[in-house]
């Protein structure tokens, strides 16, 4: 039984990686190539749409629901279903996960408002609709959909061998790079500092949401928060309150670096954890 643990921790992830990507590089094929013109997939369109949620936003939750029934059966679904549930965790943990990104985000536009990189927002500001985005994005945004094969299942795994801060990084770069067909797909015009940049986050990210998922005992929800008030965070200060002037290059390297402290202090906190990551498993 040990063995057939110890092979799963390393088939499963694999498996799911390939089929994340997989559906990631499909939905580019659609948007990106003769392929999609030729069976009518038309960016922008309903159909578009859905392929964008169901291919993208949550091909990491579906590629590793494939993975756990491929590898490890209908026990193993049923572990893992159970484990996505899990959400008993100190209160503290859940408002530290909704306001820790707003603290984040909040400081790098204060970086901006003092090196004159954002200006105030003018437009009225309608306080219900923006408080009721926050659970809109929780589903379609991507942090449900990502989560539940990030940090649901590819992060468990890896602990089983690796230290978290190994883990973390190693779930960081995948996770940043399933991203880029998906990206290129959309028609986004990064640079070669953009994709540094988005990196760096990814890993600082990836760094920080490791730390929430262990001290709340493995709770997938506590990250799917955190994932959410990240993207919320942004969303209410650049698109809402604050609008970024020209292309905002200082903004989003304060931002990163702000990212990159934080992280090193999750993984500080992390440094001791092996031992006690090998017992839970």
């Amino acid at each position: 039984m040990e063995l057939n643990t110890r092979s799963h921790a390393r088939t499963t992830p694999a498996i799911m990686v390939v089929l994340a990507f997989l559906l990631a590089f499909t939905y580019w094929a659609l948007a990106r190539t003769p392929l999609g013109q030729a069976t009518g997939f038309l960016p922008g369109s309903t159909t578009a749409g859905i392929l964008r949620s169901l291919l993208g936003d949550y091909g990491p939750a579906l590629a590793a629901v494939l993975a756990v029934a491929i590898v490890e059966g209908r026990v193993g679904l049923k572990s893992f279903f159970v484990a996505l549930l899990r959400w008993r965790c100190p209160v503290q943990l859940y408002v530290l996960a909704i306001l820790s990104p707003l603290v984040l985000v909040g400081v790098a536009m204060g970086v901006g408002f003092v090196t004159r990189t954002v200006v105030p927002a003018t437009d009225p500001v309608n306080a219900l609709r923006v408080g009721a985005i926050f659970f809109f994005m929780i589903f379609l945004d991507g942090p449900l959909g990502e989560e539940i094969g990030w940090r649901g299942l590819l992060l468990p795994r890896w602990l089983e061998s690796m230290h978290p801060v190994q883990a973390s990084f190693l779930v960081g770069v995948v996770w940043w790079a399933w991203h880029i067909p998906l990206y290129l797909a959309d028609g986004k015009a990064y640079t070669a500092f953009d994709w540094v940049i988005f990196l760096a986050n990814s890993l600082s990210l990836s760094l920080i949401m490791s730390w929430f998922y262990l001290k709340s005992d493995r709770s997938v929800l506590i990250a799917t928060l955190f994932h959410t008030a990240s993207n919320y965070a942004i969303f209410v200060f650049l698109r809402t309150l604050w609008h970024p002037v020209g292309d905002a290059t200082e903004l989003r390297f304060a931002y990163a670096v702000i990212l990159v402290v934080a992280a090193a202090l999750a993984a500080w906190a992390m440094r001791s954890q092996h031992s006690e990551v090998n017992q839970v498993s």
